[in-house]
């Protein structure tokens, strides 16, 4: 995911107008706990899918720089098939992951309403919500043993 994900931009993108108002040093808190979480929730998912299941369907370009790259994978276990959106941005070196989304559901846009309201819920703290991210890795890594 490190590679093929732009995972501060996507931490920029789901922190939404809060990250305007953090520090550097929380942004790069939030940015790393975010990134340890996003690892740790879509590795553990991806592990149910093979190169095998995984079929280019589609693409169109959004910009000169963002395209949108239409996929269906097939999960091994059941052989459910599920189409995904991959939003790409070009990047000098190659392309990066910027959303995905299933039907019409944006994951970075799911994610910016949930990280809002756990901010609100906590009078405006990210630093709650980089505790809560960190939480969810530490909840994650032992289930995975």
């Amino acid at each position: 995911m490190g590679e093929d994900f732009d995972l501060p931009k996507i931490a920029r993108l789901v922190l939404g107008r809060y990250w305007q108002t953090t520090s550097d040093i929380e942004r790069q808190r939030f940015t790393n706990a975010f990134a340890d979480c996003m690892v740790c929730l879509y590795s553990a998912r991806f592990a149910d899918y093979s190169v095998k299941s995984f079929h280019v369907i589609g693409e169109r370009e959004e910009t000169a720089t963002v395209a949108v790259v239409s996929t269906q994978i097939t999960r091994l276990a059941t052989g459910e098939q599920i189409v995904l959106d991959w939003r790409v941005e070009k990047t000098p070196e190659s392309y990066k992951v910027i959303d995905l989304s299933a039907g019409a559901a944006s994951l970075a846009r799911a994610q910016q309403e949930e990280f809002a309201f756990a901010v609100q819920r906590n009078g405006g703290s990210v630093s709650s919500l980089i505790q809560r991210l960190r939480t969810k890795v530490t909840e994650l890594a032992m289930s995975a043993h």
